[in-house]
């Protein structure tokens, strides 16, 4: 741009001396190119700031490399209801083929493939979008074609068909949740790539079928794709991927699917697991829900106050003031709205906050006074989002980063150090003089670790040596260092806080089942509660980074919470019934259904009799009657 502006569009007007870089013509571009993105809805463009945010739209477009005007094309074109045949069309009028035009000496050639191929097409031969429907149709039928050139174009049809274009208007299907155009994407796919319709017979997909797993045939590992569709199959209510491999191809597989149940309860949803490959490899399985009752409605959360901390002298005791007079001089805003409850009365009390937010004290103050006796690609796009995400919201603050494995922990801490360096402030997370840093770095038995360290970075986990620990706790503590990597198993023995935790990842790998599984939600949990230092941050933050798929579950779990039930063990009852017989509270059946009616298990087996295996004919009753 700067040796030939004119080649570039650069005006004179544009070449100003005080500008010698063309920085401003540069950034107008860049702003240009930028606002048709947003345009197409493939990234979030904040003018105020200039920062970019991809859509998933856009993560689908990069991938097969489908241009943005086709992006326009699709986003204008495909609907929630689209048959193949329409497909079909949708794909011919890709920009991709806009260079594409229909020759003088192959419309005969093409009004004769018109009458040959099975979707039939309304418009005129003289329609480029017409040449290309008819084209990857006879490709996938196996026509062979006269014209050199017509060949030509055929081939560059099809190569961007199953590889590109078809596929991204799959994951386009899928992302938006439209069950009916996603299958007849998938299927289009498969069509394209094996060359067979798909109303003959799966057989013709290979050469001699033995329904055996063939390494030359099936490679290590196929991929399949599951489906929960609603009632009426055209609602995607959850999708997600399935690698099965070759070592555990006759192994019994676990997933786990969390799916949104709305009222009224439908009579059923359909399981569709299909095969990414292979055409009529599919199963659909309905799952009926004549008998599901779904719990009660959550009561919202307590509201939190803003009530004047009450000091410790509120207490009224001197022994229990001496207690608390050097570690908490006041009570934070939760002790001190619920302080009445445990304090003043006698009456059991639940109480549910997050970690660091003052329950065990909160405990303490009752006992002393009523009884004074927690994929690599995928990882590295995480890895820049963590760090761009530091920089905006805690960009001063510890920050503590969890990851699955302890590898990741090295390499979440390398990727975290180069992008400082590619920032010019490779430094820029240390709090302290690098001198002064040395003295305790000569204390460091990890090498690796001591090297982090020096630039303000630490990582965490159970297999460091115990000095090594306290060296990084101190110096997290004392914010030395401002970003600490943890392992995720050290979530119930961490022992720092910060002003930010970021979780990156909610899956890890299970050796046992040979798959990837989520994070138990108690764990999730507890990784959220190091957030918010006490007596030092007024609020925290969180970063949660997951699947797509798992978006809509942890949005509704932040905000609902979850349905937790407690368990009845109805096969220990016995001993319970033993404990009461021996010291004479049960006498007769009559004392163990009367002591039981005032438990709260009687209460809950009317309430959620299905969770019991109670049947419908019961459900209906009053508890009382149910227990009976």
């Amino acid at each position: 741009m700067l040796k030939d502006p004119g080649l570039y569009g650069v005006s004179i007007d544009c070449q100003d001396e005080s500008d010698p870089g063309l920085i401003q013509k540069r950034a107008d571009i860049v702003h240009s190119a930028a606002v048709l993105l947003e345009k197409t809805q493939l990234v979030k463009y904040k003018r105020s700031s200039g920062r970019f945010q991809i859509t998933e739209l856009g993560k689908i477009t990069s991938h097969p490399y489908v241009t943005y005007n086709s992006m326009m094309v699709y986003n204008k074109h495909l609907k929630p209801t689209m048959s193949s045949l329409e497909l079909f069309r949708v794909f011919a009028l890709s920009s991709e083929f806009k260079l594409i035009p229909v020759r003088q000496e192959e419309k005969i050639e093409l009004s004769k493939l018109l009458e040959r191929v099975p979707i039939p097409i309304k418009e005129s031969v003289e329609e480029p979008a017409v040449k290309i429907n008819v084209l990857l149709q006879a490709y996938i039928s196996q026509l062979k074609l006269d014209g050199f050139v017509l060949v030509a174009d055929m081939v560059f049809v099809q190569q961007s068909a199953g590889r590109y274009i078809l596929r991204a208007m799959f994951e386009i299907s899928l992302e938006r949740g439209w069950a009916i155009p996603a299958k007849a994407a998938s299927e289009l796919c498969k069509m394209a790539e094996n060359r067979m319709w798909g109303s003959m017979t799966p057989l013709r997909q290979f050469r001699g079928p033995d329904f055996r797993w063939d390494e030359k045939v099936h490679g290590g590992a196929e991929t399949f794709i599951i489906l929960v569709e609603d009632v009426d199959g055209e609602v995607i209510l959850f999708h997600d991927n399935f690698i099965l491999r070759q070592r555990y191809a006759e192994d019994e597989h676990n997933v786990t699917l969390t799916v949104p149940m709305f009222e009224p309860v439908p009579p059923n949803y359909y399981i569709s697991i299909i095969s990414d490959r292979w055409l009529h490899s599919e199963t659909r399985l309905p799952i009926a829900f004549q008998h599901l009752i779904l719990p009660a409605k959550f009561p919202a959360p307590t509201p939190l106050l803003d009530l004047q901390p009450l000091p410790a002298s509120a207490l009224y005791n001197k022994e229990f003031e001496q207690i608390y007079a050097e570690s908490v001089p006041t009570f934070n805003k939760i002790q001190t709205q619920i302080f009445q409850a445990p304090y003043m009365s006698d009456e059991n009390v639940f109480m549910g906050a997050p970690t660091w937010s003052g329950k065990t004290r909160a405990t303490i103050e009752y006992r002393h006074s009523h009884s004074v006796i927690h994929d690599p690609s995928p990882m590295i796009a995480m890895s820049k989002s963590a760090y761009l995400a530091i920089l905006k919201h805690s960009p001063t603050k510890p920050v503590i980063i969890f990851v699955p494995s302890r590898r990741q922990c090295c390499l979440t801490v390398d990727d975290t150090l180069i992008h400082c360096a590619a920032d010019d402030g490779p430094d820029r997370f240390l709090n302290l003089e690098l001198e002064e840093l040395e003295k305790h770095l000569e204390h460091v038995r990890d090498q690796g670790l001591a090297e982090t360290l020096e630039h303000g970075v630490g990582f965490y986990h159970e297999a460091l040596d115990k000095q090594d620990k306290r060296i990084v706790q101190r110096s997290f503590e004392r914010s030395t260092i401002r970003v600490l990597v943890v392992l995720k198993d050290t979530a119930w023995s961490l022992p720092v806080a910060s002003h930010m935790v970021i979780i990156m990842g909610v899956q890890s790998y299970e050796g046992k089942e040979h798959r990837y599984i989520d994070y138990p939600v108690m764990d999730v949990l507890q990784m959220m509660g190091r957030t918010c230092r006490p007596r030092e941050d007024e609020n925290g933050r969180c970063v949660l980074m997951c699947q797509q798929t798992r978006k809509d579950f942890y949005k509704k779990f932040l905000a609902e919470g979850l349905p937790i039930e407690s368990h009845l063990p109805t096969h220990l009852l016995h001993d319970y019934f033993l404990a009461g017989i021996a010291v004479k509270t049960i006498e007769i059946r009559q004392d163990a259904m009367a002591k039981d009616e005032m438990d709260v298990s009687a209460l809950n087996l009317g309430m959620i009799a299905a969770y019991y295996n109670i049947s419908c004919e019961y459900s209906c009753c009053s508890y009382v009657d149910v227990y009976r």
